[in-house]
Formats: structure tokens, C-alpha cells, sequence
């Protein structure tokens, strides 16, 4: 349990997490529910495609697909600025160039 409430108190999942949630809330009682479900979706599914991203550049640099790598790199740039404000800043972050 001492595990679980360290994970816990750590990265704040979402989930059955009912039970370790209460034996924390015993020992500080400032801890609280993860309520960010609908955003930590969001960004997971954002972020899967922002990765792919990373695989399709080089692709079509070599097969010399111009028109589809100028989408992919308009697409990881717009992700990126997307990720920066709902996901990065949160974690407390910082991009130099975007501050």
C-alpha cells in the first residue's frame, strides 16, 4: 500500500484508484481526485498522432512525397503548439522560443 499511495500521491491517475485514494486522504487530507479525465484523453490521443508525425517525416523525404511531408510538418507544427498549451505547461515546462 505504501507503494500505491506514493504512485498515487505522484502522478494523480484516474481510474479504480478508490481505495489507495482514501488510506491517502487519511494521511493528508489536501489531497485530491484527478478530475482532468476528458483532458488527459485528449492529449494522449494528440500526442500518439504528434509521435507518428516523427515516423512519417523521414518517410516521405525519402520517397520524395513533397506535398504530403509539407501536411505532416504543418500538422506536428500545429500539434506542438497545441501540446505546449494543454499538456507541456501543466507539467510546468518551459519552451524558450514560446515564452
Amino acid at each position: 500500500m505504501k507503494v500505491l499511495k506514493n504512485f498515487y500521491k505522484t502522478t494523480k491517475p484516474w481510474g479504480f484508484w478508490k481505495a489507495v485514494y482514501e488510506e491517502l486522504k487519511k494521511e493528508d487530507p489536501t489531497c485530491k481526485i484527478n478530475k482532468n479525465f476528458w483532458k488527459d484523453i485528449f492529449n494522449c490521443i494528440v500526442g500518439v498522432v504528434w509521435q507518428m508525425t516523427f515516423v512519417l517525416i523521414p518517410i516521405y523525404l525519402l520517397i520524395k512525397e513533397y506535398d504530403q511531408l509539407f501536411i505532416v510538418l504543418i500538422l506536428m507544427i500545429v500539434i506542438s503548439i497545441i501540446l505546449k498549451y494543454t499538456w507541456y505547461n501543466k507539467i510546468g515546462g518551459q519552451v524558450p522560443i514560446l515564452r
